[in-house]
């Protein structure tokens, strides 16, 4: 290439790279100017509204943040009986309501449902659906183990030879119920439920003839509170408004007679 083509080249690539860089700089300069994009908007205007969003802009990160704290609190604060702060006072309730009755309807019993509402709401879930229905199936499993406890003891006693039909009835209810009673004492005036509850324990008792002595038959009674049940609700639903005088003045009967025969003499 010659001296002359070489110049002519090398100053048609400066005169390339300065028409880019004034391309350049009025782009830059078009770009701080607010009016360029909004023409016929005085500028100080322009610059209001340029402020506005960036003062908005800033807000919403500070929203959003806000809200990924709030899923990672909910995430760590989930809902736990085991870390709840009612689960004591819940326990409470549950055994003196099992006391009353040994089984729990959880979608109907309307005390049940508003104490746990009043749990839930102790520490602020009384929205929260899974809450409830953790509740609920933790009251219904406290139930079964209080049935299971209840049963375990009845059982150990009439094999071990106790007569538990020979006891007074007010001594039946305190022996069986009086520790899941809130109460410090169980007896015939504190409730009339506890009364029956214990009236249908020791008559089912004795229609299944569990209450022989050392009966071996208790091993294999594994249903015990389903026949419990059945007996129950048989003796509840009879259209008899004195179903509850007859079944306690029966009870009376059975025991005077139990305890005639344990007396000297009349053993046999």
């Amino acid at each position: 290439m010659s001296k002359r083509q070489s110049s002519v080249f090398d100053d048609s690539q400066e005169e390339g790279d300065l028409s880019q860089r004034d391309l350049f700089a009025e782009a830059l300069s078009s770009e701080q100017d607010p009016g360029h994009y909004a023409q016929g908007i005085p500028q100080n205007v322009g610059n209001e509204i340029l402020k506005t969003l960036m003062k908005l802009e800033k807000n919403l990160e500070g929203v959003m943040k806000d809200v990924a704290a709030l899923k990672r609190q909910q995430n760590d604060g989930a809902f736990s009986m085991e870390t709840c702060t009612f689960k004591k006072r819940l326990n409470v309730f549950l055994k003196e309501k099992f006391s009353r009755c040994p089984w729990l309807k959880t979608q109907s019993d309307l005390e049940f449902k508003n104490e746990v509402r009043k749990c839930l709401k102790q520490d602020n879930f009384q929205t929260n659906t899974l809450a409830y229905r953790s509740v609920n199936q933790w009251a219904t499993t406290r139930f079964t183990e209080y049935r299971n406890q209840l049963r375990r003891k009845l059982m150990s006693d009439i094999k071990n030879g106790k007569d538990v039909q020979a006891m007074p009835l007010q001594e039946f209810c305190k022996t069986y119920l009086e520790s899941y009673a809130s109460s410090a004492s169980v007896d015939v005036g504190d409730s009339p439920e506890r009364i029956q509850v214990s009236l249908v324990l020791r008559s089912f008792t004795h229609s299944q003839k569990l209450n022989v002595e050392g009966s071996d038959e208790l091993e294999f009674f594994t249903d015990f509170w389903a026949k419990v049940m059945e007996y129950y609700d048989e003796v509840t639903k009879k259209d008899d408004e004195r179903k509850w005088d007859k079944l306690k003045m029966l009870d009376n009967r059975r025991m005077t007679q139990r305890q005639a025969a344990q007396q000297p003499g009349n053993e046999t």
